[in-house]
C-alpha cells in the first residue's frame, strides 16, 4: 500500500494506491472503498472526521465546515478536501474503450480539437477529459448532469499541470480550473481556483 499526500494552493489532496490488495480492506468493494476513504480522510484531517452522502451521492462532513470529495478507479482511491473551494476530485485509468465513447461526453468543439490525436496520446487526452468532466460534476451535486451540452474543456497538452472548463451551472457559462497529473497508469485531475502552478511546481503531487 502506498499513501501520498499534498496541500495545492486552496486544497489538500490525498491518493492511495492499494497494491498489492490489503485484506485487512475487506473483500467486497465497497468495503474496500470505505476503507480507503476512511484512512485518507485520517491522514489529510486526523482521526474523528465523520461523513454522510446528500440524495444526490456528494459526501459532505458532519460538525465541519471543509468540503469534501472522493475517486476510486481500480485499486487507486483519492481524496480531496477544502475550507476555501468546492471540492471535486476523479481519478481514472487509462482505457483504450475511452476512444470508442468519446462522442458520448464530448461536444462538437472538443471533437474538433480531439480529431487528430491518436495512439496513446489520444487516450491520455480522452481521460483527462472525462476526469475533468467527472470532478466538475462532483462539485455541482446534481444527479444528473449533460456532460456534452454543459461543459468544454479547454485545449490542452497531456501534460501534468492546469486545465480549464467552461460550465454553465444554472448561473451562466464560467471557467473552471482543474490540475491534472498524469501517472504512467491512471489520470487525477481536482479543482482548483488558481489557473496556473504555483512558483517553482515541479508538476508532480504525487511520487506513485
Amino acid at each position: 500500500m502506498k499513501f501520498s499526500t499534498a496541500t495545492h494552493t486552496d486544497c489538500k489532496v490525498g491518493i492511495l494506491v492499494d497494491e498489492p490488495y490489503d485484506k485487512a480492506f475487506g473483500p467486497s468493494k465497497k468495503e474496500r472503498e470505505k476503507a480507503g476513504q476512511l484512512l485518507l480522510v485520517d491522514r489529510l484531517l486526523g482521526t474523528g472526521a465523520v461523513w454522510e452522502y446528500a440524495e444526490s451521492g456528494k459526501p459532505f462532513f458532519v460538525g465541519r465546515n471543509e468540503s469534501l470529495s472522493f475517486s476510486h478507479s481500480e485499486n487507486v482511491y483519492a481524496c480531496q478536501v477544502s475550507g476555501h473551494i468546492t471540492c471535486g476530485i476523479d481519478v481514472q485509468h487509462y482505457r483504450d474503450k475511452i476512444l470508442r465513447v468519446a462522442g458520448k461526453f464530448l461536444n462538437p468543439a472538443e471533437l474538433a480539437f480531439t480529431a487528430g490525436i491518436t495512439g496513446d496520446r489520444a487516450v491520455r487526452t480522452l481521460t483527462a477529459m472525462w476526469s475533468c468532466k467527472e470532478a466538475l460534476f462532483k462539485m455541482n451535486g446534481e444527479a444528473f448532469i449533460d456532460y456534452t451540452h454543459r461543459f468544454t474543456v479547454h485545449p490542452f497538452e497531456p501534460v501534468s499541470g492546469i486545465l480549464s472548463a467552461t460550465a454553465d451551472l444554472g448561473n451562466g457559462d464560467r471557467t473552471y480550473h482543474f490540475r491534472v497529473e498524469f501517472t504512467d497508469t491512471f489520470v487525477l485531475a481536482f479543482h482548483t481556483l488558481s489557473p496556473t502552478l504555483p512558483p517553482n511546481d515541479n508538476k508532480r503531487l504525487f511520487d506513485i
